[in-house]
């Protein structure tokens, strides 16, 4: 099995609370923002991003990190820093690149 979440699961949790984990174990409370789609390779791949929100006056570092549903759910995902937003709030984001039938469901 593949431990990365699905499109599907990131959709799910949208403007949700949910915890970045520090090698460390260290952890953080975020926002999931968002989760588009964007071109892949070719059709044989799918690709998509969770892209998160820190609270007030948190930075962190481009890291693999444990990325943390509200369900309990997890999976280590390399996220990287994007452009703050105009209230200053930092945002990550973590890039999903995967073949389309990784999560087809069977017939």
């Amino acid at each position: 099995m593949l431990d990365i979440p699905s499109h599907a699961d990131l959709l799910a949790a949208v403007d949700q609370p949910c915890q970045l984990i520090g090698e460390s174990g260290t952890s953080c409370e975020v926002e999931l923002i968002g989760a588009p789609t964007f071109d892949a390779l070719d059709d044989s791949y799918v690709c998509y991003a969770a892209i998160v929100r820190l609270g007030p006056g948190l930075d962190a570092l481009q890291a693999t990190y444990q990325f943390a549903l509200p369900d309990g759910r997890q999976w280590p995902l390399l996220f990287t820093p994007g452009r703050p937003e105009a209230d200053g709030r930092r945002t990550m984001s973590a890039l999903i690149h995967v073949r389309s039938e990784t999560f087809a469901t069977p017939t």
